[in-house]
């Protein structure tokens, strides 16, 4: 069993609303994963879109925060479009945090693009961590909702 899927099994074990984060910024993804835990959710990070999928299916979160470049510049895109197209995942949250607008000038906006990009909320950085919290806690309570089993929450 590889490292991630190990520290997905355990982490699977612990209490507190499942979220996955999908970044390759170290720093952030520590910071993000600090103020989760602090929240009371269980957080659990990986840095690729593919490992994103993958870790989707064995860990069941609730709620995934992704970055939208990763391996590719609209792998969080492909990735959120994955998810929602799969009825056993459709009902997750996404949340995408990037600094999209700041490396490339392309603007983006929940309220105008978020139905094609299959995202519950987005974010530009910088932003406030406290605004991303907020926004998890609102995708989870969306997604126990609609859940088809409410199996994904540690509570």
């Amino acid at each position: 069993m590889s490292g991630k899927h190990a520290e997905a099994r355990d982490a699977c074990q612990l209490h507190g609303d499942r979220v996955l984060i999908v970044q390759q910024e170290e720093v952030f993804v520590e910071e993000l994963t600090s103020a989760l835990r602090e929240a009371g959710m269980n957080p659990l990070s990986v840095h690729t879109a593919a490992e994103g999928l993958s870790m989707t299916g064995l860990f069941k979160p609730v709620a995934i925060i992704t970055a939208l470049t990763l391996e590719t510049h609209d792998a969080g895109f492909k990735l959120a479009a994955d998810i929602k197209r799969n009825p056993l995942t459709n009902h997750i949250g996404i949340i995408i945090v990037t600094t999209n607008r700041e490396s490339t000038g392309i603007e983006f906006s929940q309220e105008k693009d978020g139905k094609w990009m299959r995202t519950d909320r987005y974010f530009e950085r910088p932003v406030d961590t406290k605004d991303i919290i907020q926004a998890a806690r609102e995708v989870i309570d969306e997604a126990k909702a609609v859940s088809p089993q409410g199996e994904n929450s540690g509570t």
